[in-house]
């Protein structure tokens, strides 16, 4: 069976077989009952006419109709059914002299048409159910490896416990918070994420909870003032989970320098239901640079992932400069 779906999304390997197979069928026949030569006369008169119309097909197929226009596309196929007939009608009578065949050239175009768009269709759905296959193994394995790994951490929270608590009996209370923040954070990526959609108070949260490791890099606070604006309207609002921060994390990663005075600008609005994040930062890290490129894939990804969870629901207006960078999201919940 795999060998069946190798050939199917192999597209050479797939026409060539069809064609191949369609032309020995035609030698066959055409040389029961004269010579071979006759056969392989009749084969390629016959079919190379279809071979043209069908690809010719497939390409306004492709272009016009693909893409709803349909009246294009009816023209130019009653078009190629009209050229193609007529060539395959001069074929047969230049190249196969001697025999005289009851037929009509148009209906022969208009039949293998039909043959090669109905395969094609055909290939498309066995190729979309092999594909579903796959995901859904490749779902079970991911299941299957997330379960394994729940045991590291559990450890890991054990140890992160164990250190907040020393941090509270040497009165470390800035490590002891930093402790409980990352503990959250950690608790809600592994355990509260994994749904499709999640309450905004808990996004919020996160959020807050990153901001506040995030200050913590800074010995000199005074260093880093982040301006945050959230309204407090986001109650029994939903939103898919991880979506916002990675805005927020490239603001952080690519606007800090901790050696100078930062500014980080985070507005996160709900109007009727029309989330808004604005997201302004200064570009003043030395490696932020050195990093567009991992920058450009992270939100390469979070524009993928608005596409498919929100398509026609959001607007994304990201804009920079040689001293900012800038975000505006807004999501239809």
């Amino acid at each position: 069976m795999n060998k069946i779906f190798g050939i199917l999304n192999h597209r050479i390997a797939y026409h060539f077989y069809f064609w191949s197979l369609l032309y020995a069928v035609f030698i066959f026949f055409g040389s029961r009952n004269q010579s071979i030569n006759y056969g392989i006369r009749m084969s390629f008169a016959f079919i190379f006419p279809w071979m043209l119309a069908s690809y010719s097909h497939f390409y306004i197929h492709t272009r016009f109709f693909n893409k709803r226009k349909y009246l294009i596309y009816s023209g130019l196929i009653i078009l190629i059914i009209l050229l193609f007939g007529y060539l395959s009608e001069l074929s047969v009578n230049k190249i196969l002299y001697e025999s005289v065949f009851e037929r009509s050239g148009y209906t022969d175009v208009l039949i293998i048409l039909t043959i090669t768009t109905s395969l094609r269709y055909f290939r498309r759905g066995i190729n979309q159910q092999y594909m579903m296959q796959e995901m859904e193994a490749k779902q079970l394995k991911a299941e299957l490896n997330l379960l394994k790994s729940q045991v590291n951490p559990h450890f890991l929270f054990n140890t992160l416990n164990n250190l907040f608590s020393i941090a509270q009996k040497n009165n470390d209370n800035e490590t002891a918070n930093g402790l409980l923040k990352l503990s959250q954070l950690m608790r809600y990526m592994i355990y509260e994420s994994n749904v499709e959609l999640v309450s905004l108070e808990k996004e919020i949260t996160y959020i807050r909870n990153f901001i506040e490791l995030q200050k913590l890099r800074f010995e000199n606070q005074d260093l880093l003032k982040v301006n945050l604006q959230i309204t407090d309207n986001f109650k029994s609002i939903f939103i898919c989970p991880m979506i916002l921060i990675p805005f927020i994390e490239n603001a952080f990663k690519h606007g800090l320098s901790v050696d100078s005075h930062n500014y980080i600008d985070i507005s996160l609005t709900i109007d009727n239901r029309m989330l808004n994040l604005i997201v302004k930062n200064p570009i003043g890290n030395l490696n932020s640079r050195n990093d567009k490129r991992n920058s450009g894939i992270g939100l390469d990804n979070v524009k993928r992932r608005l596409n498919l969870v929100y398509p026609k629901r959001h607007n994304l207006i990201i804009n920079s400069d040689d001293h900012f960078f800038f975000v505006d999201l807004k999501i239809e919940l």
